[in-house]
């Protein structure tokens, strides 16, 4: 086996072992927001009276899965990426009046979200 072709293999090797830690993150994070939704709409303070109970939630979180998968291409490093952003951004638009918009400061990106309505606005 020459140098190379053993450096090659190194590295398939450690982008292999990578790429399951960064799936692993992927997934504890995907848990972690499911599980703050799902607190969220149960939580009384939030809701008020119409706390959603586990059908509901199980309900949502079944769709969320759907939707994930539906957009997740806006999440790619691909050149279809800015397809599925563009699709998941004209179906937030109409949403409670909220728009969003792309801010690029250099080399980094900040997401806003305008409520329409309030002119309040969030950064993310």
């Amino acid at each position: 086996m020459s140098a190379k072709g053993g450096k090659n293999a190194y590295l398939e090797r450690r982008k292999a072992e990578i790429d399951v830690y960064r799936q692993a993150e992927k997934e504890t994070y995907i848990q972690y927001m499911t599980d703050m939704l799902m607190v969220t709409l149960n939580d009384p303070e939030v809701m008020g009276k119409d706390v959603f109970g586990t059908q509901r939630i199980a309900k949502i979180v079944d769709a969320m899965g759907k939707k994930f998968d539906q957009y997740h291409g806006a999440l790619k490093d691909t050149p279809e990426a800015d397809y599925f952003q563009e699709k998941l951004d004209r179906r937030l638009q109409p949403i409670a009046g909220l728009l969003l918009l792309l801010i690029g400061t250099g080399g980094s990106k900040r997401f806003s979200i305008v409520n329409s309505k309030t002119k309040l606005t969030h950064d993310y």
